[in-house]
């Protein structure tokens, strides 16, 4: 067996427990440190773990994430340092011809307030920030930290766990009767 087709079943029988784990509890939470790095396919799929009604069209989820990209773009622009709220909302613009933001009262005070907004405005920046978060269309779904946003004396967490942890779960699941 290829070091490729170990990886491949190893997440294959990670996703078949996600999905157990998901179809026998109440609420389930995923917890990953790059999703966001991986390619979208497989982001996809550990979306469709939490929601598979929310995500289960690939091409659909495509589209999202292309409809994303302005908001991620003037996101970037305002962590910009100096910040450049106009770059921010030449990019928040688009998104009014946009059938994903229809109508859309949140897009409208983005809209307004970058518009006014001067990059010494820390207090305006926080606030925009946080609206573009909502407006984002992964929000319900994805909380996302960066690196740049967590203290340095944090407290470091490593897993000692790792693979024995999915031999234990996909026991267990066997155990009560499901099948891979």
């Amino acid at each position: 067996m290829t070091k490729r087709t170990t990886c491949e079943t190893w997440k294959l029988n990670l996703n078949r427990a996600g999905k157990v784990i998901s179809d026998i509890t109440d609420a389930l939470v995923l917890l990953t440190a790059t999703p966001i790095h991986l390619g979208s396919e497989d982001l996809f799929r550990l979306l469709q773990l939490l929601d598979q009604d929310e995500f289960s069209d690939l091409e659909l989820f495509r589209q999202r994430i292309e409809e994303n990209e302005p908001i991620i773009r003037a996101q970037n622009h305002l962590r910009q340092n100096p910040p450049r709220p106009s770059a921010a909302l030449s990019e928040i613009g688009v998104l009014e011809k946009s059938p994903w933001f229809e109508g859309s009262e949140l897009l409208r005070l983005v809209l307004e307030q970058l518009s006014g907004l001067h990059p010494g405005d820390d207090a305006g920046l926080i606030d925009v920030g946080r609206r573009l978060e909502k407006l984002n269309l992964f929000s319900s779904t994805i909380s996302r930290t960066r690196k740049r946003e967590v203290q340095e004396n944090r407290v470091l967490r490593q897993s000692k766990i790792g693979d024995r942890l999915v031999e234990l779960l996909l026991r267990f699941v066997k155990g009560k009767g499901h099948r891979f």
